[in-house]
């Protein structure tokens, strides 16, 4: 049985970083105990939000950051979003410098739209449509991107791929051990009944 409590970021080239998250059909408690750990996980290393995939679950959640006006709670506060689907986008495009938790030592330059509307549902089951510009909507940008699993290193500029070159191949070159590998396995044939609400 899984341990939500043990839930870690898992760094590149974790399999589930490059995996397309499943759906949340339903919301269990399960589901609720996994959003809690990330928040912790994601204030712990002191990040801006945290896809599921990077705590190496693919299913399609990610806790960000969320402004009152859109879902009613205070701004710097961490929200969760479970099945979110980026609706529309600005024509403007901005580039800014980010890193991801489960890329250590990386940055780059990354080209994302300005502004964007989303969908999702919340922890309480409420479909929610919620605008956001500038860093919020890079973050949201981010994530999302992780639950499409596209990673920094393919979003970064090319001029980008290059500098971190030496910087991802030391992250590969530190290969998972074979047993957290079968344990990452065992996590993933847990969740699919989390996943589709069959506790």
């Amino acid at each position: 049985m899984i341990d939500i409590q043990k839930l870690d970021i898992v760094n590149w080239p974790h399999p589930a970083l490059t995996t397309k998250a499943e759906p949340i059909e339903a919301i269990t408690e399960s589901i609720a105990d996994i959003a809690e750990q990330m928040i912790r996980l994601c204030r712990s290393y002191n990040g801006l939000g945290l896809a599921a995939n990077q705590v190496g679950l693919p299913i399609q959640m990610f806790v960000g950051p969320a402004y009152r006006e859109d879902v009613g709670i205070p701004k710097g506060e961490l929200f969760v979003f479970i099945n979110p689907e980026i609706v529309s986008r600005s024509p403007e495009i901005e580039s800014m410098d980010e890193g991801c938790l489960s890329f250590p030592g990386v940055r780059g330059v990354v080209n994302r739209s300005r502004s964007i509307v989303m969908e999702a549902t919340n922890l309480q089951g409420v479909k929610i449509k919620c605008s956001a510009g500038f860093l919020t909507a890079r973050v949201w940008q981010h994530e999302i991107d992780h639950l499409n699993g596209i990673n920094i290193n393919e979003s970064m500029l090319k001029k980008q791929r290059k500098k971190n070159r030496m910087k991802i191949a030391a992250l590969e070159r530190a290969v998972m051990p074979e047993a957290q590998r079968l344990e990452q396995e065992e996590i993933q044939r847990i969740m699919k009944d989390p996943m589709r609400g069959k506790e």
